[in-house]
């Protein structure tokens, strides 16, 4: 009876396969040596930030036999950069010129705008439109205020003008909007 060279361990669910040497990367800094195309290349593997290369070697040049390499390349950065805040300055970011909703400056404005009129920052909303039954839905939604509110028409015209035309006025029927609040105080968490 022939024998299985590698021993067989069942894995649940129901799953076969070979047992194999975990290869893990020793703690600390490493180099390793490889090469390319006739070229020596040192990588460095450092714990919790990787490996990346560092080092090439000039043709002809081993580090078999002691040669240092001739390029030395710094260990890339892990750090974020912080980005400039110009959105102090910006109105807004996408373009508002727009044929077909030019009568609905409202929806584009509240879609758009980045700074309220007093000149507070504020963070643009959205629109979803979607259907349900034989009724059209317009669905508003503004994350600072995490609140939103529904347009329903029996036409898709009907639902964005009355859309725009509470969007306009002061008194909107803005309600609580559980799912923006959730993301709102998860994106404070992080």
């Amino acid at each position: 009876m022939p024998r299985d060279p590698k021993p067989m361990h069942a894995l649940w669910p129901w799953r076969l396969h070979h047992a194999r040497p975990h290869r893990r990367f020793r703690r600390g800094v490493t180099h390793y040596h490889c090469l390319c195309r006739g070229l020596w290349f040192r990588l460095t593997q450092r714990t919790r930030w990787g490996i990346a290369l560092t080092g090439r070697f000039s043709r002809g040049a081993t580090p078999l036999s002691g040669h240092a390499p001739t390029t030395s390349l710094e260990y890339p950065s892990m750090a974020i950069k912080k980005r400039e805040n110009r959105t102090k300055d910006l109105k807004h970011l996408a373009a508002m010129e727009t044929v077909i909703l030019s009568d609905r400056l409202a929806l584009v404005e509240h879609c758009a705008l980045m700074q309220y009129e007093d000149g507070t920052p504020r963070l643009p909303g959205w629109v979803t439109v979607k259907t349900q039954g034989a009724a059209w839905i317009v669905q508003v939604k503004d994350p600072d205020s995490c609140s939103s509110f529904s347009a329903v028409a029996p036409t898709l015209d009907g639902a964005i003008d009355t859309a725009c035309l509470l969007l306009a006025c002061d008194d909107a029927p803005w309600e609580a909007d559980k799912w923006l609040a959730d993301a709102a105080s998860r994106a404070k968490r992080k």
